[in-house]
């Protein structure tokens, strides 16, 4: 508009250059331009423009937005592009090899999105402690993923030795897309050529975030116990085979996916004309409170008292007595 007129130009080399360099041998626009910073998250997180005016006093950039992580020292990155205003009639622009810098960052590229995935690898235990990879399996989740086995997930092709696959239904796969498991979904691991030694399973949950209310247990259905996977880590499962017995099954081990808080527990007792209120839970650690009610007819609730939840990942109980002897015949 008016006189102004943006160009976009590119960086030409497999380097970064620097911009205080290019205007001390172009005229036509001043010691200022645009870059692009993907990584302000704007309303779609798309990013956005950030303005860059040299200051002679500094010999640095002052810049338009400064929550920008961008340089302030003129830095154009070698596979990025920088818009000035070019308010001249010419309409050339020279860059030559003597603008061109050391260093490079990746400020002005927005990072790679982190597919949630969930990684089972198979290990071999040693006796002095170390652990050999032996063969591993992965899972992919993506909302948009179908849960039938299609050309998106990978078939388990067999090692020599022993293997580790999702099971699917009939089928063994190495790479499973499928959508984030829902509760009551179980994981189905499928291993195969075990021999009696020591073996660790590792599920490596490092770029897995879930749902607050989710709990992720591995269980081993031949020593009938459950262990807590940790969200965004890795957990390391420690079991054995033996020979003779069901420790090789190849069923063996599977992930069960739950609620994370569970109601273990309530009761109400008369004490000395007061009203004792008991109750378990698990995995409060997200509930903000509990609200106590009262009904007459065991339809419509009013509110008697809220009591903030101690917010424990674990077994908690809680106790409140109600000093109303009216409550006795109360729902």
């Amino acid at each position: 508009s008016g006189t102004s007129h943006f160009r976009v130009v590119g960086n030409p080399f497999p380097s970064t250059i620097n911009f205080n360099k290019i205007a001390a041998h172009n005229a036509g626009f001043a010691n200022a331009f645009y870059l692009w910073d993907p990584n302000i998250s704007g309303t779609y997180g798309k990013g956005g423009w950030v303005g860059f005016m040299y200051n002679s006093g500094s010999g640095k950039y002052t810049k338009s937005n400064t929550g920008s992580s961008i340089n302030d020292l003129g830095d154009i990155q070698s596979g990025t592009a920088f818009l000035i205003d070019y308010s001249s009639g010419s309409t050339t622009i020279s860059i030559n090899e003597a603008d061109k810098v050391t260093g490079s960052n990746n400020s002005q590229f927005k990072p790679s999105r982190v597919q949630p995935q969930l990684s089972s690898n198979l290990l071999l235990k040693q006796r002095n402690d170390s652990s050999i990879l032996l063969d591993g399996a992965l899972q992919i989740f993506d909302e948009n993923a179908n849960n039938s086995v299609d050309r998106n997930d990978l078939k388990k092709l067999d090692n020599f030795d022993e293997n580790i696959a999702i099971l699917a239904g009939e089928n063994r796969l190495a790479i499973e897309s499928r959508q984030f498991p829902a509760a009551a979904d179980t994981i189905a691991y499928h291993l195969s050529k075990l021999k009696p030694n020591n073996y660790q399973l590792e599920v490596d949950m490092t770029d897995l975030e879930i749902a607050k209310n989710s709990l992720y247990e591995l269980e081993d259905v031949f020593t009938k116990t459950k262990v807590t996977l940790l969200p965004q880590a890795k957990n390391v499962y420690p079991f054995t085979v033996s020979g003779g017995d069901a420790s090789a099954n190849s069923g063996r081990l599977r992930i069960v996916v739950g609620p994370k808080f569970k109601y273990n527990g309530f009761d109400a007792v008369k004490l000395n004309n007061k009203l004792q209120l008991k109750w378990i839970v698990s995995g409060d650690d997200f509930v903000p409170s509990y609200d106590i009610e009262q009904s007459d007819d065991g339809i419509s609730f009013v509110q008697l008292i809220n009591r903030n939840s101690d917010k424990k990942e674990g077994k908690n109980s809680y106790e409140l007595v109600l000093g109303a002897s009216t409550l006795f015949d109360k729902y």
